[in-house]
C-alpha cells in the first residue's frame, strides 16, 4: 500500500513537472514570436527614417546614421545595431545612378531560450525580416500639415482659424488656432491637420473686436457660407464684428481679393529682404529722361515679378516647409503680406514597396 501511494505521488510530480515544462516551452515560443514581430516593427521604422531623410537630403550615409540612431533608442534595436544584424540596400530602379528604393534587412538574430534548454534547444534563430520603401517625392504622399506661429508685423490683433469645404462648397469644421498673438512665440505649435485640403481664414483685429480680448481658441465658433456667398462668423454669440478673409477668395467681400500667399521657407528670407527694401522709380520725366527719382514700398506683385525674373521657384520648397503670409486690410492694404504668418510643414510619407518587386542596380553608399 505504501509503495502504491509513493508511486502515485511520484507520478503526480512527473505530471506537474511535465505541465510546467509544457507551459514554459510555450512561453519560450511566445517570446520568439513577439521578438519576430518587434524586429519587423524595427525594420519598418528604419526604412521610414531612411526614406524620409533621403527625400530631403539625398545623402545615403547620413540617412543610415539617422536610422541607426533611431533604432538604438530601444533595447532590441540597440542589440541589432551593435551586433551588425541590420543592413541597408539602396537600389536604382530607373537607371539614372541614383537610388529610388531602400530596403532594410534584419537577419541573424538569435533568441535565447530557458525552458527549451531542458530539451537541448538553447536558442531560436529568428527568420529574416525585410521592409522596402520608395525614396523620392514622386512616390510619396502628404498626410498631414503641422502649423506653427510665424510672427506678426501688424498692429492688429488678428485671429487665425482653419476650415474645410464639403462636397457642396460649404464651410464646415471651423476651428480657431490663434486668438491672441501675444500668447505665442515664433515657432510655437498651433496645431496639426490631417486633411491636407484644410484652408485658413484670418479675422482682422478679431481679438479686439470679438469680445474685447476675451476670446480664446476654445471659444464657441460658428462659420457658415457656401462658395459664392458671403460667409458669416460668430464667436461667443458675437456675429461679424470684424472683417474675415478666407483662403477661398469667393468668400471675401472686397471683390474676392486674395489675402494669403504661400512661400517656401527656403526663400522666405529672400522675400523679407525684398519686401523691406524700397523700390526706386522715376517720379518725374522731362524730354524723355528722368528728372526726379523717388522710392516706394514693394508689393507682393513686385516680389512675384522679381522671383520670376530671377528663377526663384518660391512655390516649391525642397523641405516641404511653407510660410503662409497674410494681409489684414481690405484689398490687401499695403500688400506686403507680412501682417501675420503661419509656419507650416507638410508631413510627407514615402510609399512602401514589396521587396520582391524591386528590380535594378544596387547603389553603393
Amino acid at each position: 500500500m505504501k509503495k502504491a501511494f509513493a508511486d502515485i505521488i511520484l507520478l503526480g510530480f512527473v505530471l506537474v513537472a511535465g505541465v510546467i515544462a509544457l507551459i514554459g516551452t510555450v512561453s519560450d515560443q511566445d517570446m520568439a514570436i513577439n521578438k519576430s514581430f518587434n524586429l519587423k516593427t524595427l525594420s519598418h521604422t528604419a526604412t521610414r527614417a531612411l526614406a524620409k531623410h533621403y527625400i530631403y537630403n539625398e545623402n545615403m550615409s547620413e540617412a543610415e546614421e539617422v536610422s541607426n540612431n533611431i533604432l538604438s533608442r530601444s533595447k532590441l534595436g540597440a542589440e541589432v545595431v551593435s551586433q551588425n544584424l541590420v543592413t541597408y540596400t539602396w537600389t536604382d530602379t530607373s537607371g539614372d545612378g541614383n537610388p529610388n528604393v531602400v530596403t532594410t534587412t534584419i537577419q541573424g538574430y538569435v533568441q535565447d531560450n530557458f525552458w527549451f534548454r531542458f530539451f537541448k534547444v538553447d536558442t531560436f534563430s529568428l527568420p529574416k525580416v525585410e521592409t522596402s520603401s520608395h525614396v523620392t517625392k514622386e512616390e510619396s504622399d502628404i498626410e498631414s500639415i503641422v502649423i506653427r506661429y510665424g510672427g506678426s508685423n501688424a498692429g492688429y490683433f488678428n485671429m487665425v482659424g482653419t476650415y474645410e469645404l464639403d462636397d457642396n462648397g460649404c464651410i464646415r469644421n471651423p476651428q480657431l488656432i490663434l486668438a491672441n498673438k501675444t500668447d505665442y512665440d515664433i515657432g510655437d505649435k498651433l496645431g496639426q491637420v490631417d486633411n491636407i485640403d484644410t484652408r485658413f481664414f484670418v479675422i482682422a483685429n478679431g481679438y479686439n473686436l470679438f469680445g474685447n480680448q476675451t476670446a480664446t481658441e476654445d471659444s464657441s465658433l460658428s462659420v457658415s457660407g457656401c462658395i459664392g456667398e458671403e460667409a458669416s462668423v460668430t464667436i461667443d454669440n458675437i456675429t461679424n464684428a470684424a472683417p474675415t478673409y478666407f483662403q477661398d477668395t469667393s468668400f471675401n467681400n472686397d471683390n474676392g481679393y486674395d489675402h494669403m500667399h504661400e512661400i517656401g521657407k527656403t526663400y522666405f528670407d529672400d522675400y523679407e529682404a525684398f519686401i523691406n527694401t524700397p523700390i526706386e522709380y522715376c517720379s518725374r520725366y522731362r524730354r524723355g529722361s528722368c528728372r526726379e527719382w523717388s522710392d516706394r514700398d514693394p508689393t507682393w506683385e513686385d516680389w512675384d515679378e522679381y522671383a520670376t525674373n530671377n528663377g526663384i521657384d518660391y512655390n516649391n520648397d525642397p523641405n516641404d516647409e511653407y510660410i503662409i503670409t497674410m494681409e489684414d486690410l481690405p484689398d490687401g492694404g499695403d500688400k506686403d503680406f507680412n501682417d501675420i504668418n503661419l509656419d507650416t510643414t507638410k508631413v510627407r510619407i514615402p510609399r512602401s514597396i514589396d521587396t520582391d518587386e524591386i528590380s535594378g542596380d544596387e547603389v553603393e553608399t
